[in-house]
């Protein structure tokens, strides 16, 4: 059994949410031949993601991790001549400093 039909079986008992409604088209019987040409269209290059975003006309992605991360992925996006969508840094949680230095609190003093 594939995850598909595996996934299609737990629809049946999902009162009350929002992907209730697809017990009547997504079922065990009915899963693979749903499955399979889904994933044969998200092969082609017009479902890669950046092709996705260009169709969308994103203009920019901002994302979230740990100021300490390395930006070297947003630095290989900015270089692909091919990929004119922005890829900025937002730091999402990280926003107060203290949370960036959290680990180290204790060599802070601040005397008010």
């Amino acid at each position: 059994m594939i995850s598909s039909e595996r996934f299609s079986k737990t629809l049946g008992i999902t009162d009350r949410s929002s992907i209730w409604h697809y017990r009547n088209f997504v079922r065990p019987d009915t899963a693979r031949s749903i499955w399979t040409p889904c994933n044969e269209k998200l092969a082609t290059p017009d479902f890669f993601v950046r092709a996705i975003m260009q169709q969308m006309n994103v203009r920019m992605v901002g994302t979230t991790g740990h100021p300490k991360n390395s930006l070297a992925y947003h630095r290989k996006i900015a270089a692909d001549d091919k990929f004119d969508i922005e890829v900025a840094p937002g730091y999402g949680k990280y926003k107060s400093p203290s949370k960036l230095f959290k680990n180290n609190m204790d060599l802070f003093f601040l005397e008010t």
